[in-house]
């Protein structure tokens, strides 16, 4: 622990920081964030999607979430 906490808190974020996106996403205004992006410390990060059909995984998850939620819809 005494070796190991060092390390620790160098890689890793506090509270605050950790917040400060969300907080930075919340109080801009809507019409400067960019739809449907990904943000990380308070920018627009590039998304990193290996290359593979991912729009085909996106349909399959879609598929089976309507069928895990099939049962409770009225």
């Amino acid at each position: 622990m005494v070796f190991g906490m060092p390390f620790f808190m160098l890689m890793t974020k506090s509270p605050w920081w950790g917040t400060q996106t969300s907080l930075n996403c919340c109080l801009t205004p809507f019409e400067k964030l960019e739809s449907g992006k990904y943000y990380a410390d308070c920018k627009v990060k590039e998304e990193n999607f290996p290359n593979k059909d991912w729009e085909k995984e996106c349909a399959e998850l879609w598929e089976k979430s309507e069928e895990m939620v099939k049962p409770f819809a009225s």
